[in-house]
């Protein structure tokens, strides 16, 4: 979930061991956004991450979830590109 200020990442593991998993956020969530664990159920995660390359890397227990959140940071995208046009004419 992402809003203009904040993103959260929740991950679920349902196998018998930890599991190391890149959480793929590229177009979602820019480089350099920092996560910290909110909450966990078992032990042994994450307790915190940052984005890079266009993922979130996380470590979630065997039988567990993760819930990493930012902080208030912008997330919002840049502006969208205007088009100008110049006069008519037959470009000469």
């Amino acid at each position: 979930r992402k809003t203009g200020s904040q993103a959260a990442i929740v991950v679920v593991n349902r196998g018998g061991s930890a599991a190391s998993v890149d959480v793929p956020v590229g177009g979602w969530l820019r480089d350099g956004v920092a996560l910290t664990r909110r909450y966990q159920v078992g032990t042994g995660g994450s307790a915190s991450s940052s984005s890079a390359a266009g993922t979130v890397a996380v470590t979630v227990p065997a039988n567990g979830a993760i819930l990493l959140a930012s902080g208030t940071v912008d997330l919002t995208g840049p502006a969208a590109p205007v088009l100008t046009l110049g006069a008519e004419g037959n470009g000469t």
